[in-house]
């Protein structure tokens, strides 16, 4: 039985891309039908299993494929001279968008090396010492 299976798997697998028509696969009885197919191959082994969910898999693929180049304007179009021979695509371009920007207004000016109106956000915290006892710092930390 697990032979019959693999092989019946197999052939759908094959077979699939030449059907004409996938209509029947829109049906939730044979879409309930599939599932049941591959819960029951499973149940024969993991190579049925496989096979029987690749074999609905791609049934349900080759079905939304024939929906999907039944809509209209999804065939590929190649760029013709009098509908001869496709010749060489135009290149891909860019889409240039122009934005029209304002700056905004500037500030009034100030002197910009002064720290007038500046203040600590953390003023809980201790002032650093200088560059000179820096060294002595890192030492009370211990750090050095």
């Amino acid at each position: 039985m697990e032979a019959a299976t693999a092989m019946t798997s197999t052939a759908i697998i094959l077979g699939a891309p030449m059907l004409p028509s996938f209509g029947f696969v829109e049906n939730t009885l044979v879409r309930l039908l599939l599932i049941a197919g591959i819960v029951f191959a499973s149940r024969q082994g993991p190579m049925p299993g496989i096979l029987a969910f690749l074999a609905a898999f791609t049934l349900l693929i080759e079905r939304n494929h024939e929906v999907l180049t039944k809509f209209p304007e999804q065939k590929p179009r190649f760029p013709t001279v009098n509908f001869g021979f496709p010749i060489q695509a135009a290149p891909l371009t860019p889409v240039v968008e122009t934005v029209p920007y304002a700056p905004p207004p500037s500030p009034p000016e100030k002197d910009q090396n002064s720290a007038d109106g500046m203040r600590d956000n953390i003023p809980r915290l201790p002032p650093a010492p200088p560059q000179a006892g820096a060294m002595g710092f890192y030492k009370s930390k211990g750090l050095l």
